[in-house]
């Protein structure tokens, strides 16, 4: 995915990066996400994010992530609750190479089933 309008987002050693296109936005998580409150990190590019996907799908990819600590599970689940509540197309992606990320994605895929919008794939 290709865009001239890449927006970015960083604290405590993790960015974030909106890539849009035509037809869909990827969202890239890099670095390491090890804060004790990340939530307000994520409320802070939510917004921005709602704006720049009307109409678009959205691909959270957080196969370049180095770390998750737990507490960023919760501000994601939220995130991802969000774009589902919005009734936008998502799909998170996740390297099934790694462990840490197959153990936490996994239970994402158990825990976006009850979600309409949301899709977990390697």
């Amino acid at each position: 995915m290709t865009g001239s309008s890449t927006l970015e987002f960083s604290r405590e050693g993790l960015t974030v990066s909106f890539v849009p296109d035509n037809a869909s936005v990827a969202v890239v998580f890099k670095g390491k996400s090890d804060s004790r409150n990340p939530a307000g990190f994520f409320e802070e590019f939510t917004p921005k994010l709602l704006e720049r996907s009307a109409g678009k799908k959205i691909y959270l990819d957080f196969r370049t992530l180095e770390y998750m600590n737990s507490a960023t599970v919760s501000p994601v689940l939220s995130l991802v609750r969000t774009l589902d509540t919005h009734a936008i197309e998502t799909v998170l992606l996740f390297d099934v190479r790694s462990d840490w990320q197959r153990i936490n994605f996994r239970c994402m895929k158990v825990i976006t089933k009850a979600l309409a919008h949301v899709k977990v794939t390697e």
